[in-house]
């Protein structure tokens, strides 16, 4: 039985074939592939195109898709091993997850950061608690590490509108309302790195990405070629890429630059005309109109965000049918 929970559950191959599938799919898209078969998705953090993605891709496919709002629609979830449930939380995975393991035949998870540390996210104590008492595959819909499902799905739109077998791509930091975790720039790097794009991350002083997750990534590059780079000066890390990825990540250090004295880190269309004249622009969504991203960048013809979500129910799809086909 495989999971997919981060990106390394997958090789090499595996990504390759996944990406040629999805290709194919785009073109003829498949009968009944899931029939009968059920997705249970545990969202302990809400969602808007995880879920109608994740939904969408086994409702058009002959399966179905049941959502547990996580102390909403169902008990609070106790995940950590060991404690007296005296607290807020009535049920524990030890019970819950065997129990959907038993009803359906795949489980989807998605949880955030914590945002305590860095130590913490590295754990991703849900997902690996999950994991540990399924008896069906596992796949993250946004773990405290890792969005693979994001990075797989911002790969397939950088290979859909940049004719390059090694493009040049920059990643860069956005200010926001409060610190956001890193699950998605850390899946955007490693998947990057794993593809073989050269890749460079800027950011402010103080905003760095977990060592744990550079280190990763550089040791795929080394496998794959990919070049990574890291900046803290915003238009020389985008001077003449041929992808703009912004999105938005909390401190670091404590001794951080507060958001709010970065405005200069927003994305303007002065970065587009830095940029390569093919250049495109992607962001996760959601996004924050003009504190993250100008108005300019995001009614762009270069802006590619809603190619870029449509493409999580292609990759989704895809990896459904690739852990259904190895359970």
């Amino acid at each position: 039985m495989r999971h997919f929970t981060h990106l390394r559950d997958l090789t090499f191959h595996e990504i390759g074939s996944i990406m040629h599938q999805v290709e194919a799919w785009k073109a003829h898209p498949p009968d009944d592939i899931f029939s009968n078969k059920i997705l249970a998705m545990v969202f302990f953090n809400p969602s808007l195109r995880t879920r109608l993605s994740f939904e969408t891709a086994m409702l058009r496919h002959g399966g179905h898709a049941i959502a547990l709002e996580v102390g909403t629609g169902s008990w609070n979830l106790e995940t950590e091993p060991g404690v007296t449930m005296n607290g807020n939380k009535p049920e524990h995975v030890r019970e819950a997850v065997p129990v959907i393991s038993r009803l359906a035949d795949l489980i989807g998870v998605r949880s955030f950061s914590s945002g305590l540390s860095e130590i913490d996210d590295e754990r991703d104590s849900v997902i690996q608690a999950f994991k540990s008492f399924s008896s069906v595959p596992v796949i993250s819909m946004e773990s405290a590490r890792e969005h693979p499902c994001q990075g797989l799905a911002d790969m397939l739109t950088i290979r859909e509108h940049i004719n390059s077998p090694r493009p040049k791509v920059s990643l860069v930091w956005a200010p926001h309302i409060k610190p956001l975790p890193r699950a998605v720039p850390n899946s955007f790097l490693l998947s990057c790195a794993a593809m073989g794009y050269n890749i460079t991350i800027a950011n402010p002083m103080g905003y760095d990405l977990s060592h744990s997750v550079i280190q990763e990534a550089q040791n795929l590059a080394k496998q794959t070629g990919s070049d990574i780079q890291f900046s803290h000066d915003l238009d020389s890390a985008v001077k003449d890429t041929q992808v703009i990825y912004t999105k938005a990540w909390g401190p670091s250090s404590s001794s951080a630059p507060s958001m709010n004295s970065l405005m200069s880190w927003v994305t303007h269309e002065r970065h587009l005309e830095l940029a390569d004249p093919r250049v495109i622009f992607m962001h996760c969504l959601p996004v924050r109109r003009n504190l993250e991203v100008d108005d300019s960048v995001l009614d762009s013809p270069q802006c590619k965000v809603i190619d870029e979500a449509e493409n999580r129910f292609h990759i989704q799809r895809a990896l459904i049918h690739f852990l259904l086909s190895h359970s």
